[in-house]
């Protein structure tokens, strides 16, 4: 399977970007800038674990790579940004929440980035139904790191 690292500084350089990996992270600093990117790999669907940190991300960015689901072989990337992400993944808990048929007890602490909710919330389905995330998945998504 390639190295997500890899895959991600493959379109920065594209662009005539460099990005390092900070230690301990799964985080990429862009030039050397504040331009954060933290990245998620999946190799067989699309929905993505997150945290309920990532509510308000401390990234401007995030990278969610899905390896093995390209015909094509090559691996399939959603370059989104840090904000939509943590409205995304509130508005979804709210949802998975709502359906609970009592109190938790405690908060669950996992979140997931779908990019289709409509067939596990249908309430979402306007806004984050097949399809939502589209305009993320282009090398044109890419490009908002050049101004950022």
């Amino acid at each position: 399977m390639p190295h997500a690292e890899e895959h991600i500084n493959k379109r920065l350089a594209k662009l005539g970007l460099t990005g390092v990996r900070i230690p301990g992270s799964q985080t990429i600093r862009v030039n050397g800038k504040t331009s954060i990117i933290k990245f998620h790999v999946r190799t067989n669907a699309f929905e993505w674990l997150l945290s309920a940190i990532d509510e308000n991300p401390a990234a401007e960015f995030y990278c969610f790579i899905c390896f093995s689901t390209n015909p094509a072989g090559q691996p399939q990337d959603w370059l989104v940004p840090g904000q939509v992400v943590g409205q995304v993944v509130t508005r979804s808990h709210q949802a998975w929440l709502a359906r609970q048929p009592e109190q938790l007890p405690a908060p669950p602490p996992l979140r997931k980035f779908r990019l289709d909710y409509s067939t596990r919330y249908p309430e979402l389905s306007t806004e984050y139904g097949a399809g939502w995330a589209d305009e993320f998945n282009a090398p044109p998504a890419w490009e908002r790191l050049v101004t950022a």
